[in-house]
């Protein structure tokens, strides 16, 4: 009667009611529980089922198959070294050599590449006299900040897909690098330049302190005594290490012709004399 009335506050009492009775009642509440585990295990197995479906259609885009170390130009800034890692459906490029604005361990941009997500932009149209196709896009954010990563913030960004590569543009600034896979060898010689920048500044920093630190007669005698000496450490740049090996090459080189030229000269004398 209280439903036909449409009481609803006596409605709610009678329900309350209604469900505290049943919990006191030991065979009601587990034949409900059984029903209820029933069918968490069917969804549980519909769940399953659609996670491997999905994992396996992930594999197959390739907009999920980025993850890894890439080289892009970012103009005055130099070519430098990201790393590509996923949050979902999120892509993270974080900076592996870096630059006095954004520096490196810093995210330099993200992109979302959810289906919902990928119809947000249209994808950009390619026609030319010698091939036509279209790149897909997908809405991201990038890091700008001043130099030293002061007032850092993020700005509106779009990721491109090409065959095999990508590229990602800052929206207010036009700015687009393009992203290409790094070779050992690039990896290798960016980040001894890198470290060798960084290292370099930390052993100065770090003498300069010492000296501060130290007292006049301290400071007298060490100049005096021939044994003291404190090499300064420092990772030889990968510029420096090619016009040492260019050098040493052409040492080689003349030491090469000399030593041709002296045997042929022994050779001409042995032939002279006979």
């Amino acid at each position: 009667w209280a439903e036909a009335l449409k009481d609803e506050t006596r409605v709610k009492s009678l329900e309350k009611a209604i469900e505290a009775g049943e919990k006191r009642d030991p065979d009601l509440m587990y034949s409900k529980a059984l029903n209820y585990m029933a069918q968490a295990k069917k969804m549980k197995d519909v769940i399953e089922k659609w996670v491997k479906v999905a994992a396996s259609a992930r594999e197959c885009l390739p907009q999920f198959n980025l993850e890894g170390l890439w080289v892009g130009n970012y103009g005055e800034h130099g070519v430098q070294v990201v790393n590509i890692t996923y949050s979902d459906d999120t892509i993270i490029a974080t900076k592996v050599t870096g630059d006095k604005n954004v520096p490196r361990g810093k995210t330099t941009f993200t992109s979302d590449l959810s289906p919902k997500k990928s119809g947000d932009l249209p994808p950009i149209q390619l026609k030319s006299d010698k091939r036509t196709g279209e790149f897909k896009r997908f809405p991201g954010r990038g890091q700008v900040s001043r130099s030293g990563f002061k007032d850092n913030r993020y700005v509106e960004g779009q990721l491109i897909l090409f065959e095999k590569g990508f590229s990602f543009v800052w929206v207010p600034t036009k700015h687009h690098v393009l992203f290409q896979r790094a070779t050992p060898e690039m990896t290798i010689r960016l980040l001894r330049d890198t470290f060798s920048k960084e290292d370099e500044l930390e052993n100065s920093r770090d003498h300069i302190t010492r000296c501060f630190d130290m007292d006049m007669t301290t400071c007298l005698a060490r100049q005096h005594d021939p044994t003291i000496f404190e090499p300064v450490r420092r990772i030889t740049p990968q510029e420096e290490l090619d016009e040492v090996a260019r050098r040493f090459k052409q040492k080689n080189e003349r030491n090469i012709f000399w030593k041709v030229g002296k045997w042929r000269k022994y050779i001409d004398q042995a032939l002279g004399e006979e």
